[in-house]
């Protein structure tokens, strides 16, 4: 024998069957007539929360680019102390350095930075302190008189080609084109020595 839920009129096999049934009609018309606590009519649609990730994204490698960049100018300053610290002298590196496509979409390194440096240097437009520059280049030459000196002791030879080469890498003359076309062979010859480090 049948039974009819008193709710929805429908027949059931059980009693159970038709408590289930009834129950469950009850529970989809409150569900129809309650709003949904996880639908919000305001809610962000599924683009504008990619689009917000991609946004946290972006935001975060843009901090560790900055941290980056930051870390490799405190190590450019630390090592060249002959460098003034002044907003002109920053606005010309980060000029060059954007010029160069460096800053735009990747880390910079140090070593970048000292390429820079160099160039600006040498066109004698950034503001040094000369006084830890003519240090600096002391102590480079010192250092280049000592790497002579233990080369030339351990080889066992008083005066060798390794020094003489290292020397004249820095403090040799240049010459033009047209300078070396207008020299005798032998001068040439005595030049190419010189160079070579075998006559002085």
């Amino acid at each position: 024998m049948p039974y009819f839920g008193f709710i929805t009129g429908q027949p059931y096999e059980t009693v159970e069957a038709m408590k289930a049934g009834e129950k469950e009609y009850v529970q989809r018309q409150q569900a129809q007539l309650e709003p949904d606590y996880l639908y919000d009519e305001n809610a962000p649609s599924a683009e504008e929360i990619l689009a917000a990730a991609k946004y946290v994204e972006q935001a975060g490698q843009d901090r560790a680019k900055q941290v980056s960049d930051e870390r490799a100018a405190e190590v450019f300053v630390q090592l060249h102390g002959e460098y003034v610290p002044t907003p002109r002298n920053a606005m010309l590196l980060e000029y060059a350095l954007k010029s160069r496509g460096i800053l735009d979409d990747r880390y910079v390194t140090v070593e970048e930075i000292e390429s820079v440096y160099d160039e600006l240097r040498q066109r004698g437009l950034l503001e040094i302190n000369a006084a830890k520059a003519q240090d600096q280049h002391r102590s480079e030459v010192t250092s280049q008189a000592e790497e002579i000196r233990t080369a030339r002791r351990a080889s066992g030879i008083s005066r060798s080609g390794v020094s003489t080469r290292t020397i004249s890498r820095s403090t040799r003359q240049q010459h033009s084109e047209d300078d070396l076309y207008g020299m005798s062979l032998d001068e040439l010859r005595t030049l190419a020595m010189r160079e070579a480090g075998v006559v002085e």
